[in-house]
Formats: C-alpha cells, structure tokens, sequence
C-alpha cells in the first residue's frame, strides 16, 4: 500500500526534530558537565563529542528534501494554528543551517569548546594576550557565519548574527533602544546616587557554601520551581541549561562573603528555569515549542533578579527569611534595601547595579558589532574595552581579568547574544508591569513570599506561548504595547527616586493639559 506522501509530511518533520532535540539534549547535558562535575582534561574529548552531535544534528536538517517537505507543507489547509508556526520556524532553522557549510559547522564547535577551556585558564591568569588567538579564529569563524547567513536571508551580516539569538533582531533596532538608554542613563546615575547617601553595611558573618546551597533551595521553591523536573547546584559561574523534556538544570554562583550576591544568581537562574518548566510539553521538541528567543529568556530571569528582588516588599519579604535561615541580624530591611538600591559604576558586569548595568551591555554590543564588522581587531579589544568603560561607566580596568576577559560569551563564539540582557531587561520591565496592572495583589504577595499570581501570569502570557508568535507580537499580546523603554525608565524612577520624577513627569503633564483647556 502506497502511503499518501502529503499526509506524512507533518509528522515526518515532527520525528526528525524530535531527533534533533534529543542530540541536543545530550549535548546539553555534556556541556553541563564540562562546567560543573568534568575534570580539565576532559575538555578535549567532550569537544569532539559536542562536535559530533553537532553535525548529527547538521547532517539531518540538511537533508536534500526539506525544499519539497516545506513546499507541501506551507499549501496545506489542515494544520492548526501551533502546527503552522512549527512549519514557519522549522523553516527558518532550515534555511539558517542550510546556509553554514558542514566543515564550519564542525570547526565552529570545536572552535567554541577550545576557547571556552583557553579562556579558563587566561582568565585566571588574567593574560588575554594567551586567549587572543583563540578569540581571533572565533572571530573568523563568526564573521563566516555572518556572511553564509546574510547571503541566505538579505541579512546584514551582524544582524544575520542578532536574528541567531533573537528572531527579528535587528542593530537598527537595537540602536533606537541604546540611544534612549545612554542619553537616560548618565544624568539618572548621578541623581540616584545623590538620593542614595547612606552606604550599605558589609557581611561579615560566615556563610559558608553549603548553608548558602540549602538557602537557594528554599528560595527556588518559594518562586515556583519544580524540583521533580528540574535540579539545582553550585559554581563559580551561574547558569541554566535544559537537558532533557523534565531535566531543567540551575547551576547558581556563591560568595563565600557576600550570600546576598548567592541569592541575586539564582533568582536570575530560576527565572530561565522557570520559563523552561513552562513552555507546552507537547511541542518540547519542535522549533515551535523552544523559548521565543534569548532576549525573551533573558527577560524571564532579569524580571525575577531586578523588579521583583529589588522591590520593597520582596526585600522585606527576603531580610526575614535570611536572618532566620543565618540566625544573624546582618539582613535588616534597611541594610538589604541599601546594598539592593546601591548606584556605583564598576568593572563587572555581573556585580552591576540594574542602573549602571545597560552600560555594560552596550559597550559590549558596539565592540562586538565592530569586531564582526571588521572595524575592530582583536588585538586592539583590550585598549577598546578599557577606553569604553572609562568612558560610559567612568571606571578603567586594572587587568584583563577584570577587563575583556570577564565574560565567557565570546569564548563559546556567542556573538549577538550581550544585548539580548538589555532588551531582556526592557521586556521585563514591561512584562512586571502589565502583570501587575491585571493582578494589583502582586506587590503584597511577594511580600509575603507568594509567587502564584506573578507566576501564573507569565505561564499564561509568556511561558505556554513559546514560540508561536514573534518576539514583537508577544510582547504587544502580552503588555498591549509596542516594546518601548518607558516600563524599564519608569522602574528605574520608582526604585531608586521613590516615584519622584515619574510623579513630576505626571504633574507636568496635567499642568500641561489644563493650561491648553484654559485657553
């Protein structure tokens, strides 16, 4: 019996992303021990498997009848509207890897397991000049990438880059975004700091990493994580990655001195848990079920470690919940408020106030967007790095470890991926305040420690959508809005003014209104 050809087409696509899910699963969960539990020398080994699964995955995506496949598919009338957007997106990774030859593939994850491990040891040794050539063959591979994409999809190169991390991405954008940012920031920087003249109490207790663990627990549990499908662990480097359908893993970074900056990891890491435990099982696998872009991720991570962590209410809700658990007095509400609601330029980015913190990002995006573009050689990063800091955040790095080399983004070939932390955190200034705009409640729940209306919002509105809409389209469909600054502005004001200018803003503007009605 001769099958019908048309019929099997959808679910001949289903398989082979179910397939090409679970190598990446896989690969996830090699990645996760290269960082977590695996010894150095195992570096080079897991590259080549990283490497092999990563043209396993290659080898089935490039198959020679996916032009027909999508042909069929997209005249079809039957599918329903989740089935329609797993065909666009599948499309879409098709036609992106389709662009990258199989030897780039293969050389751009090796590239990306040796520099992560060079970058280890340069940045410990804090000496970029060992980490640069490394850094110089990503570089080339990058821009390879970027011009193979550009070609396929009418691209610029760097944004066939951006559009990699976050569908619809473009500097263009971007540029309109920052503009706002960095004629905002300079003068509001100051003003919090001139509000803010009482200087927050150091720690000086113990806190050792294990009580520091056992505290993160308590917390993930608080915020809605689910442990039966998720674990949680401690590092000198905090992330998340997914390894599997109910394998969501949060690996959080501790400060034996400062528990507080312990607790700010795994807030932002159990938000990208979170969003991950949320999207819709049953299309775990197909491109319509991934996470709707980084810059997305980025946003369900930065909402739980900026707006809510630094809220009044939830401050109060966390000096009880540390001093009990430490048995210590060292977290009083004053003393959390001072440390969370501190303004001060530093060199680290993931130590940035949510102020000064945008700064970084930015820096990061127009040396990397020169770096790809060529107006930049990685000889002269650390020079450029240093005289960007010096002028947007008015610090200079001592060293290269505290300079260039304190992020591992570019070390794994992540170039696109830095201003996905800014428009993260734009979004989820956004996301908070329509939330909070449909269930006023929130602030007294979080003071309490209850999660359930925030959570259950952004499962309605963010989570179970995955990637079914645009990144554009979410965001109005969640907020009523255009994606904008003004949320992320207005956050800012109420945090660190206590609502002064945004009230004057509103005063102004009334003022405004009734002398145009007078006359």
């Amino acid at each position: 019996m001769i099958k019908d050809k048309k019929k099997d087409d959808y679910q001949e696509l289903e398989n082979r992303f179910e397939e090409i899910g679970k190598l990446g699963y896989i690969s996830a969960l090699i990645g996760w021990d290269a960082r977590v539990n695996a010894p150095e020398a195992a570096g080079d080994g897991q590259g080549d498997q990283m490497a092999y699964l990563s043209m396993k995955q290659h080898e089935i995506i490039t198959r020679p009848d996916w032009k027909e496949m999508f042909d069929r598919l997209e005249k079809r009338t039957d599918l329903n509207d989740w089935q329609q957007a797993n065909v666009r997106e599948a499309k879409k990774e098709w036609q992106n890897e389709n662009a990258l030859p199989d030897a780039l593939v293969e050389q751009s994850a090796k590239a990306a397991s040796a520099g992560q491990n060079a970058w280890g040891k340069a940045k410990a040794e804090s000496n970029f000049k060992s980490f640069a050539p490394h850094l110089q063959k990503l570089v080339a591979i990058a821009r390879e990438k970027a011009a193979a994409i550009s070609a396929e999809t009418g691209l610029k190169p760097y944004d066939a880059l951006l559009d990699l991390y976050q569908p619809g991405m473009t500097s263009e954008k971007l540029d309109v975004l920052f503009y706002d940012l960095k004629s905002f920031l300079p003068d509001f920087i100051k003003r919090a700091q001139a509000e803010r003249k009482e200087e927050p109490k150091p720690f000086k207790g113990e806190y050792p990493l294990e009580k520091q663990t056992e505290f993160a627990k308590k917390l993930m549990k608080t915020m809605g994580f689910d442990f039966n499908r998720g674990r949680m662990d401690m590092s000198t480097s905090a992330f998340q990655t997914t390894c599997g359908k109910d394998d969501m893993r949060v690996v959080g970074r501790y400060d034996l001195d400062d528990p507080l900056r312990s607790v700010s990891a795994v807030m932002h890491e159990t938000g990208h848990g979170m969003y991950e435990q949320g999207l819709p099982k049953e299309y775990m696998h197909q491109p319509v079920g991934k996470p709707r872009g980084m810059a997305l991720h980025e946003s369900q991570s930065l909402l739980m470690q900026m707006p809510v962590m630094k809220s009044n209410e939830f401050i109060r809700y966390l000096s009880k919940e540390m001093n009990d658990f430490y048995k210590t007095d060292e977290f009083s509400f004053d003393n959390l408020e001072r440390h969370m609601h501190s303004v001060k330029p530093s060199l680290i980015r993931i130590n940035a106030d949510d102020v000064t913190y945008p700064l970084h990002v930015i820096m990061r995006y127009e040396l990397e967007k020169d770096l790809i573009n060529g107006d930049l050689e990685v000889k002269d990063l650390p020079k450029a790095w240093n005289g960007k800091m010096k002028e947007y955040l008015g610090v200079e790095p001592k060293n290269d470890k505290e300079g260039c080399l304190q992020d591992i983004h570019w070390a794994g070939g992540d170039f696109g991926y830095f201003p996905d932390y800014t428009v993260g955190a734009i979004a989820a200034a956004q996301f908070f305040e329509a939330a909070k705009k449909e269930h006023p409640e929130i602030p007294q729940q979080l003071e309490k420690g209850d999660f359930s209306s925030l959570k259950g919002w952004l499962n309605k509105n963010v989570h179970s959508q995955a990637s079914k809409l645009s990144f554009n389209d979410l965001i109005k469909q969640a907020t009523g809005k255009e994606l904008s600054t003004e949320a992320f502005k207005n956050s800012l004001r109420e945090r660190y003014l206590g609502g002064k200018e945004k009230a004057s803003v509103r005063q102004a503007a009334a003022l405004q209104a009734k002398s145009v009605q007078d006359r």
